[in-house]
């Protein structure tokens, strides 16, 4: 294989191409073969190097590669051979300038193109895994704490679109269908291949691994998983805690009294009798979501962190026209009575077609200092928290002992 255009017998044997003779300068006299070279300075220009007798001599490598300061590349390999003088002033009288000798140029070569060709398909497939560039700037960003991903399941990448527009929460129905949970939001719509652990659990604790502990890489606050059990709260519930035990290691648990924060909170929602089983155990890998009634009771946040309700069944203001007072109020002391005793609050319902109103209701919510703003529509919620919510703290809250 011949060497590239324009390198020397030092320059191939350091490519790893072949090594022919040097082809003889015009002009050379007396018989012997001078060798003529060029190397590329760092700004990509071409220089020729000094001629040099081809006697076979160490000295007369030594002549090419001490005359260089910058990378020399041969080829299209432009793997880095020798070094070049920069351009400048000249040396000083008495100045020096220390060179590599040619054993170190060579070997450092020769180590180059081995790493380059051990590294290159690692580097390669980096590549093809590395996100977009909006994925990058989305990923550096900050969680958004108050951010629920409502029927997230019907998005076209379920968990994964919601986590890339920086949610904290994010809501999946389940049915208990011959001993499987899928997730679904109607009966007909259910698919075996949709199961709460391929959509959910798996992806989530291959996420958590990959960020070493965390699901936002970076940010230790825990995420919100919210299942919404449809049918058959006991019998869904115990399959659930059957399964929520082989992903104990990233989530949030309650033993003997003591809640252990982890990576990702589940919390149950839906049926209401999932209570009675989960109450009764002393070990548990999930919480409860109350309703404003168990606001008061003796139901503390080690089992109920979270107060979830309908906006309608409380307020009539749809984000027309100015908030009324009296709404206002209860809102806020609604928000300041779940807060004392250490729970969120969430409502589901709220406006949601993109427009002034719903935007007029989330910037109630947010002054109200309302924990989760529900939403179907990931990128409009997180738009407007980025703008809006300048208390914007990562994570959700974690349940208390």
């Amino acid at each position: 294989m011949a060497r590239p255009a324009g390198t020397t017998a030092l320059d191939a044997a350091a490519c790893g191409t072949a090594v022919p003779q040097d082809r003889p300068a015009t002009g050379s006299a007396g018989g012997t073969r001078l060798a003529i070279s060029t190397c590329a300075d760092g700004a990509g220009r071409r220089r020729t190097l000094p001629a040099r007798r081809d006697n076979g001599s160490r000295r007369a490598d030594d002549d090419l590669v001490n005359s260089c300061a910058v990378p020399v590349r041969c080829g299209k390999s432009r793997r880095i051979l020798g070094r070049v003088r920069p351009s400048g002033p000249p040396l000083a009288p008495g100045e020096s300038m220390a060179f590599p000798t040619r054993r170190s140029v060579v070997t450092t070569a020769l180590a180059t193109v081995a790493a380059g060709t051990l590294l290159s398909p690692r580097t390669a497939a980096a590549s093809e895994a590395a996100p977009t560039s909006t994925a990058v700037r989305r990923h550096r960003r900050q969680p958004l704490r108050r951010a629920h991903a409502h029927n997230d399941y019907l998005h076209t990448r379920p968990l994964y679109d919601a986590l890339e527009h920086g949610f904290t929460s994010v809501e999946a129905d389940i049915f208990l269908v011959d001993g499987e949970l899928l997730v679904a939001h109607e009966a007909t719509d259910l698919d075996p291949a949709r199961t709460l652990a391929s959509l959910y659990l798996d992806p989530l604790l291959a996420r958590v691994r990959a960020n070493h502990g965390t699901v936002h890489l970076g940010h230790h606050e825990p995420v919100q998983l919210l299942i919404d059990i449809k049918t058959d709260g006991a019998a869904a519930y115990l399959e659930l805690d059957r399964q929520l035990r082989r992903y104990r290691r990233m989530l949030t648990s309650y033993h003997h009294g003591r809640v252990r924060p982890g990576a990702v909170t589940p919390v149950i929602s839906g049926d209401r009798a999932a209570r009675v089983p989960m109450e009764a155990q002393q070990s548990r890998y999930a919480f409860y979501d109350g309703r404003p009634e168990d606001l008061g009771t003796s139901a503390t946040a080690a089992f109920i962190p979270l107060i979830s309700s309908s906006w309608s069944d409380g307020f009539s203001w749809l984000g027309a026209g100015p908030f009324p007072a009296a709404e206002r109020d209860k809102l806020r002391s609604h928000v300041d009575r779940a807060h004392r005793n250490g729970q969120r609050v969430r409502f589901w319902a709220t406006p949601d077609a993109p427009g002034p109103a719903r935007e007029a209701v989330w910037t109630e919510l947010l002054a109200a200092g309302v924990d989760h703003l529900n939403t179907d529509d990931l990128a409009g919620l997180e738009a407007f928290l980025r703008t809006h919510d300048r208390d914007g703290r990562t994570g959700a809250a974690q349940p208390r002992g």
